[in-house]
């Protein structure tokens, strides 16, 4: 065969050859869509090459500021702009209303310093909510004492402690002193203390989205000491989980930090329960004894003796035993 009529022959395989090639260039080609905040409006779309990040937009919604990119819906993961851009991408914005923000915001919590305060069951609620900030918009202030272990949550709750909005560990610009600590009617972690003193906490809401308000603290002094109160009831599925607050009490001996209570389940029977602090709405359980025991008690047919010990240590409440044991 003679070249010149191989050359045609090369080049075609040449062409197939660098048609994936292109195919593949192509492909290296991202989109990136930015939706609106109720993570559905798409707002806008561009495309991204491989491993490229995403150039600054401008993005606009009449009456808002835009406060950020977010990788989720709910708006609780920033978007990092260093990131590459290795596969199709919806972001979602979030955008500060100017709307003014009339909410009685309320600090709810197992508060050693407050047993009033009781998880926010407190009416009027007139000591316990947020003051704002004059000049600054949906700016609230509020100072107190806050020990070791305490665990809350800011929230709007009303006169039969209905909790229509609630912010919680999320919102902490700072873990340092304060992190997210359990999780309190299925709404989210706690707010709990790490280190005892006296706080000045800055709440900075949105009218309109929940998870764009922010708690930051600042501490400002030495904590007073601590008056603790305890009012120990076993509350389980045997008696409406407390609904009678007098039913049930465990003993105190003497002025030791020791607690019991006597339970006869009948035959055939079994009872779920826990032991609640009804001083300050505190749960009281073998979690606070080791951190993956469950959250309640099961027992069944016969007499139990349940018994509690603590220790209080520079303000700081400490489980030493607590027992549930089957009489002989």
């Amino acid at each position: 065969m003679k070249t010149k009529n191989l050359l045609p022959l090369l080049v075609a395989a040449l062409l197939l050859l660098m048609l994936p090639l292109c195919a593949a260039a192509e492909a290296q080609q991202w989109k990136v869509t930015y939706y609106d905040s109720d993570g559905q409006t798409a707002l806008l779309e561009i495309e991204v090459a491989d491993g490229e990040t995403a150039p600054d937009v401008t993005l606009e919604k009449s009456g808002y500021t835009l406060s950020g990119l977010f990788v989720t819906p709910a708006l609780l993961r920033p978007f990092d702009p260093e990131m590459p851009i290795t596969q199709d991408t919806s972001l979602f914005a979030a955008w500060d209303s100017a709307a003014v923000d009339e909410r009685p915001w309320m600090i709810a919590g197992s508060l050693a310093g407050y047993p009033e305060n009781n998880w926010g069951h407190a009416w009027p609620q007139d000591d316990f909510l947020f003051k704002k900030v004059e000049g600054a918009l949906n700016t609230y202030e509020y100072e107190l004492n806050l020990y070791a272990g305490d665990e809350f949550k800011i929230a709007v709750i009303d006169e039969n402690y209905g909790w229509h909005d609630n912010i919680g560990g999320s919102a902490l610009t700072d873990s340092k002193a304060m992190t997210g600590g359990e999780d309190a009617f299925n709404s989210g972690s706690n707010i709990k203390v790490i280190e005892t003193g006296k706080y000045r906490l800055t709440l900075l809401t949105d009218a309109e989205t929940l998870s764009l308000c922010k708690l930051s603290y600042e501490r400002i002094g030495e904590a007073d000491a601590a008056e603790f109160s305890f009012l120990f009831q076993i509350q389980g599925d045997f008696n409406g989980w407390g609904e009678n607050p007098e039913d049930n009490l465990m003993e105190q001996d003497g002025d030791n930090y020791a607690w019991s209570a006597k339970l006869s389940v009948p035959k055939d029977e079994l009872w779920t329960f826990g032991v609640k602090n009804l001083a300050t709405g505190d749960w009281y359980d073998l979690r606070k004894v080791d951190p993956s025991a469950a959250a309640n008690f099961v027992i069944a047919e016969g007499d139990w003796t349940v018994s509690l010990e603590i220790v209080i240590e520079n303000d700081v409440v400490t489980v030493t035993s607590f027992t549930v044991e089957q009489d002989a």
